[in-house]
């Protein structure tokens, strides 16, 4: 909605009242009479109440028959804007409630969008081009500016208020609403926001649990969130946190660990990744890789990061010193005189960097150095992310070209963090995780939605990420999903050696580990009750697998299960491609 621009009239009426004193003072000069400043004051007034109050200003012209040029000008122009001011009042007013009654009646499953930023003028014009059907409504202050936003349609509403209070929530339609994103740049105005509309929910009667988004932008709170939030369960609300920096870089992990994993990885004593260059995404990633990128031998990976000049450990970094091991290199020392050895190791380049106009530049020095060591331009793999926006240089064609020819993957935020991928809960995703929950608590399978929606967003996330995991694992064996329909023959988990299972196994109690010290577990020797554990963020089970009992190591072979979980949803597993004639 186009919102009247009072500023506009408030400028003008101030010019008219204005001159209106001006000429006030010369008519009564002509009149050689005097005029105190409180009956000018009241004059002034009088210039814009005279359409509907009889006033002083009627006697004018019989007073004097040639009154200042001025004063007529203000008289006649205070008319015109009195009656433009109350027809834009009407119209405002009008147009405020007929959005209101429009969402009342016609919107059902509708969004509910709450921030005025890039983000959110970003997932709006996404859903809008993207998914025909779904309905919209933006919630935004009352002043501001929302020129630059899509026109309002059939489908899609803004609603402005001051503040956010449970009466705007209830024009914008909560009680009908499918989803609610909070997506302020201000994380804490988005926890704000949370508790009143978890207020309103819990005096809402809904036949579903209202979903809400809620966009935290430092990883310590999101963790911090989880933790406390993230447990909580309520009938009327399904609370799911996210970054969106975490998800950039998980998708990240995930597109590109086939560079850094692969068949041949139960022989690899290691996993080494180097960054070059520094940026806020650098810390999301870098989990995403203590989690994601194991070894059955349990081997910390190794992160080399190249930076300008040198800084301390960072303490997330310190803190799961048992699961990676961080080395840092000085940015012109590095490519001045590479070391050679460390770059025939490494197994996947990601290029960081705050500075756009380096990145480039920053992606041909670092293939270079791989070139002189290889002499091959196919690996490793460079990953170049992108976020916010896309540089200049990504659309000169010659510069598109180059990085084809350096064979530099280019990741857009843009293009990942997508209206599907933020509504469907990554669909796939959030199906094995579905699967994988319903198999282990043997539910039927009518049921697996029901109870799936019941659980509280830290235990979805476990199940998400052990359904992440399933890709990796059988990339270790050069297999990987498929839809039923796939032509390729599927292949049974049951015709592995011993030896294989044991070595998944162990690659799944890892897997464990690193997600259970991510979420700040530590080891203790005994086993304290649930509560007690996760209280303290203990757990027994965090060491070695060969000091694990026998029913601890059963736990970790349920990758054998993983065809049933699949068959479920409508997959199987096949051999890749490129392994088929293997």
């Amino acid at each position: 909605m186009k919102r009247t621009n009072w500023k506009v009239f408030i400028y003008i009426g101030l010019i008219i009242y204005f001159s209106g004193m001006i000429g006030w003072y010369q008519y009564y000069n002509l009149l050689n009479k005097p005029l105190p400043m409180l009956t000018a004051i009241n004059l002034c007034v009088q210039l814009f109440t005279q359409p509907f109050i009889p006033s002083i200003l009627l006697m004018v012209n019989d007073a004097f028959p040639d009154p200042p040029v001025l004063l007529v000008t203000a008289r006649f122009a205070a008319v015109i804007f009195m009656f433009f001011t109350i027809l834009a009042l009407i119209f405002s007013v009008f147009k405020e409630w007929w959005t209101v009654i429009r969402v009342y009646f016609t919107f059902r499953n509708h969004l509910i969008l709450m921030g005025l930023n890039s983000k959110t003028k970003r997932l709006l014009e996404d859903v809008l081009m993207n998914t025909p059907k779904q309905q919209i409504v933006l919630l935004v202050p009352e002043s501001a500016n929302t020129e630059a936003y899509p026109r309002e349609n059939a489908r899609y509403a803004i609603l402005a208020a001051p503040i956010v209070t449970p009466s705007l929530l209830n024009r914008a339609g909560i009680s009908k609403a499918s989803k609610v994103f909070l997506l302020e740049e201000d994380e804490v105005l988005n926890l704000e926001r949370l508790k009143a509309i978890e207020g309103l929910a819990s005096r809402i009667k809904r036949p579903t649990p209202l979903k809400i988004a809620v966009l935290l932008h430092h990883y310590a709170t999101l963790m911090a969130f989880k933790e406390l939030k993230g447990n909580d369960t309520t009938g009327n609300t399904d609370i799911h946190a996210f970054q969106w920096d975490q998800r950039f870089a998980a998708y990240i992990a995930d597109t590109f660990f086939s560079s850094a994993l692969s068949p041949e990885s139960f022989e690899t004593e290691e996993i080494v990744l180097l960054v070059i260059g520094n940026s806020r995404l650098f810390e999301p990633l870098a989990l995403e890789w203590i989690q994601m990128y194991r070894l059955p031998s349990n081997v910390p990976i190794k992160i080399i990061q190249v930076l300008d000049n040198s800084i301390p450990v960072p303490d997330f970094l310190r803190e799961l010193g048992d699961q990676v091991e961080w080395t840092q290199y000085e940015n012109a020392a590095f490519f001045s005189a590479p070391p050679f050895e460390l770059l025939n190791r490494i197994n996947l380049c990601v290029v960081l960097n705050d500075d756009e106009r380096v990145l480039y530049q920053e992606c041909q020095k670092a293939r270079r150095v791989f070139y002189q060591t290889r002499r091959t331009l196919e690996n490793p793999t460079i990953v170049l992310p992108v976020q916010e926006h896309r540089p200049y240089w990504t659309k000169l064609p010659r510069i598109k070209e180059n990085l084809k020819t350096l064979m530099v993957r280019a990741v857009f935020e843009e293009e990942v963090i997508s209206s599907k991928e933020l509504l469907e809960g990554t669909d796939r995703i959030d199906a094995l995780a579905k699967s994988i929950h319903g198999f282990y608590t043997q539910l039927p399978q009518k049921q697996i939605g029901e109870e799936w929606e019941k659980l509280n967003d830290a235990f979805k996330d476990e199940n998400r990420i052990a359904a992440r995991h399933i890709a990796y694992k059988l990339s270790y064996l050069g297999l990987e999903m498929a839809k039923e329909e796939d032509q390729r023959e599927s292949v049974t988990l049951d015709t592995l050696s011993k030896a294989e299972k044991e070595q998944l196994s162990q690659l799944e109690h890892n897997r464990w580990i690193a997600r259970k010290r991510v979420c700040g577990y530590v080891a203790d020797a005994e086993k304290p009750g649930r509560e007690i554990r996760d209280t303290l963020k203990i757990h027994p089970d965090i060491r070695e697998w060969a000091t694990l009992s026998e029913a601890d190591k059963a736990k970790d072979a349920g990758f054998l299960e993983y065809e049933e979980i699949l068959r479920r949803i409508g997959l199987k597993i096949v051999r890749k491609e490129r392994y088929e004639d293997n």
